[in-house]
């Protein structure tokens, strides 16, 4: 516990243990933050209580979101294999490069905020389609609420992935910046994976840390762990992380997406460079694709890059003596011919004898495989069992 709280601290910071709800947790943290004495031994703390108290207030703002939702224009069924948000400043050309990719008839004009509810669009990627979803202007305080922003982000937090547009003729490195500030204020990481740190809380016996974890680290994470209550927890670390990943793991509500971004309007002057500085400042961690809707230039690749980023793999059953399946398994990437026995049914992994593979996967054609043989994409699996 770090040092110098008060009684009153410590006795609302059991309250806030106590409590069931999040309305119940956010008057706790709120008794918390009164209570605890304002110096620079403390200003950790204070940092995570305000950090704990964003989330639960972001977690009831995204259930009443969700409750509007179901009476309001911002709900979409997922179609295809996957939805995927569009997101994006206004006027960065969203609607138009919906239209170009999908056979969807959004409106198109030069005035912002055009799109004021979610645009769906089926895009077609070889055998399978994919769902876009155009979303209304994602802008600075969306995540406090502004401009539809609790139903919006409530939305784009339930997709399996997104594509942020942004507007080469203007100043897309800040416009990036914006939505990544935005978007990392509603709890949601793109391209970021899921911080190997596990917390178990445990009846007693302190904190134990398992995992390889340097000296100062260790103790930043004891207290880090004691100011969110954690005062009797084994924690595991699996891979290296660091202290941003740490606090990000006692965070229970974040979501984490796989996304590129497209940089539109590339046909204009002087958008060359631009491109290239915005690729030279984000582009390490985020795929960036230069295009023009308007032009339709750069278009055919993103088909791909929409799919790669999904990181599945479709796979297609074939009986002995059949032609393979025309319509594909999806699954993740890295999934197993035993995930392909399960989908078929249980008792080919209970009663499984050998599997056949034609594909990238296979070292020759009709190799037999085990179980445990990871699958790649266009792979084709044969299951015998007895």
């Amino acid at each position: 516990m770090p040092t110098n709280v008060t009684h009153e601290y410590i006795e609302a910071q059991e309250k806030y243990r106590e409590a069931r709800t999040p309305e119940e947790k956010i008057k706790g943290l709120e008794l918390m933050l009164s209570t605890v004495p304002k110096h620079k031994g403390t200003e950790r703390l204070r940092y995570e209580l305000k950090k704990s108290l964003s989330k639960w207030k972001r977690e009831v703002k995204e259930r009443a979101a969700k409750k509007a939702s179901s009476k309001s224009d911002f709900h979409v069924p997922k179609e295809g294999i996957a939805q995927i948000g569009l997101v994006g400043p206004p006027n960065s050309g969203k609607s138009l490069l919906l239209n170009r990719l999908t056979n969807s008839k959004a409106k198109v004009a030069r005035y912002p905020f055009t799109t004021t509810t979610p645009n769906p669009g089926m895009v077609q990627y070889e055998d399978v389609q994919i769902q876009l979803v155009e979303m209304p202007p994602l802008i600075a305080g969306v995540s406090d609420g502004r401009w539809q922003g609790a139903e919006m982000l409530s939305m784009i937090r339930n997709t399996d992935s997104l594509i942020i547009v942004l507007d080469l003729s203007r100043d897309p490195i800040d416009d990036f910046r914006v939505v990544r500030e935005e978007l990392g204020a509603a709890g949601i990481r793109i391209n970021r994976s899921k911080p190997g740190l596990e917390v178990k809380r445990m009846e007693r016996g302190g904190i134990e840390i398992e995992g390889e974890i340097a000296d100062d680290d260790r103790s930043y994470l004891v207290e880090l762990l004691q100011t969110h209550g954690y005062h009797n927890a084994l924690v595991t670390v699996a891979e290296r992380v660091n202290r941003k990943e740490m606090s990000d793991a006692l965070q229970g509500s974040l979501v984490y997406l796989p996304g590129l971004v497209v940089a539109n309007k590339g046909d204009l002057p002087g958008t060359e460079e631009t491109f290239e500085q915005l690729r030279a400042e984000i582009g390490d961690g985020h795929p960036v694709y230069p295009v023009s809707a308007m032009k339709r230039i750069g278009l055919e690749p993103l088909g791909r890059a929409i799919f790669e980023a999904l990181s599945v793999v479709r796979v297609y059953t074939k009986a002995p003596g059949d032609d393979a399946e025309r319509e594909p398994l999806v699954l993740e990437r890295g999934s197993t011919v035993r995930d392909v026995a399960r989908s078929l049914h249980r008792r080919f992994v209970d009663n499984y004898r050998f599997a056949r593979v034609w594909g990238e996967s296979a070292n020759f054609g009709g190799e037999m495989v085990g179980l445990d043989h990871v699958l790649e994409d266009r792979d084709i699996v044969e299951v015998h069992a007895r």
